[in-house]
């Protein structure tokens, strides 16, 4: 979408006309991609989960951006009687194993971390952004052909568990694509957020996630209590004219990316196509 309020992009045309509708309602950028992240969670849900977590760096023209850090923090405590299991996952030229079931969860920070980018940066109610993403997942939506790789590449993640495979197994495969596919389960879950907010998530949502962590994972109650969202300072990178904000430690994704820069900058290599860029980095790594 273009126009005078700005420009969203987006991963499937749910996500954008989500962000959309925000900024036709008067909404901040913040409230776009509030919406438009809730709307990922049911249009996208093999890469946006409330049960994850995130960053979101955010700021004016001419200003210094902050960064908002919810990614998902690690439990305190081991339990060894956690369920954790390896799920291999199939991407045709390269395989990975990801780490599955109840002894695999994190602290999520998804839902408190968009209720803290919403009040100090938003506009709109935060029912209003909840309600496009709670309708698609009640009433459906046509699976597309993307999707169908995507859910196909981790099915078995996807059909790790009972409660997994009546989710996006219904029929005991995976929908296809033209098919619809609807979450009502989600659908409780953001109506509830929607009408109770943060409350409904601490009195409500989490005490059931603590009571299968108990048993099988490694969460537990302090785990929650002690998780806050946290504002920080971003990694700045002078080049040239310009300026890169990055994600600071202890994230290392933004480290990375100026080390990058950097070695970039050592080889004469500033200004170079970035298929060159790519090429000559990855031989130094060699």
């Amino acid at each position: 979408m273009t126009g005078g309020h700005g420009a969203v992009a987006a991963g499937h045309e749910l996500t954008v006309a989500a962000a959309k509708q925000a900024l036709a309602a008067g909404g901040t950028a913040v409230d776009a991609a509030v919406a438009a992240a809730w709307m990922a969670c049911v249009a996208e849900p093999v890469l946006a989960s409330p049960g994850g977590g995130g960053f979101a760096m955010v700021g004016a023209a001419g200003e210094t951006p902050v960064l908002c850090d919810f990614f998902a923090q690690t439990p305190k405590w081991r339990n060894p009687q956690a369920v954790f299991g390896a799920a291999g996952c199939d991407f045709g030229d390269a395989t990975q194993v990801f780490h599955v079931g109840h002894g695999s969860t994190a602290t999520p920070g998804f839902v408190p971390g968009l209720f803290a980018l919403h009040e100090r940066f938003g506009r709109l109610p935060m029912a209003a952004l909840i309600g496009p993403a709670a309708q698609a997942a009640a009433r459906g939506f046509t699976v597309t052909p993307f999707q169908e790789y995507l859910m196909g590449v981790v099915e078995s993640i996807l059909g790790h568990s009972a409660s997994a495979r009546r989710v996006f197994l219904p029929r005991g495969r995976l929908p296809k694509a033209g098919e619809r596919f609807a979450n009502p389960d989600l659908a409780a879950f953001l109506r509830l957020l929607a009408g109770g907010g943060l409350a409904a998530h601490a009195e409500d949502v989490i005490p059931r996630i603590l009571g299968q962590q108990r048993a099988a994972g490694h969460l537990r109650d302090d785990d929650v209590a002690d998780y806050a969202v946290a504002w920080r300072a971003p990694l700045r990178v002078q080049r040239g004219d310009g300026v890169v904000w990055l994600n600071p430690p202890p994230a290392a994704g933004g480290v990375m990316i100026a080390l990058a820069l950097a070695a970039l900058d050592e080889a004469g290599m500033r200004d170079c196509p970035a298929g060159a860029m790519a090429a000559a980095l990855a031989a130094a790594d060699d």
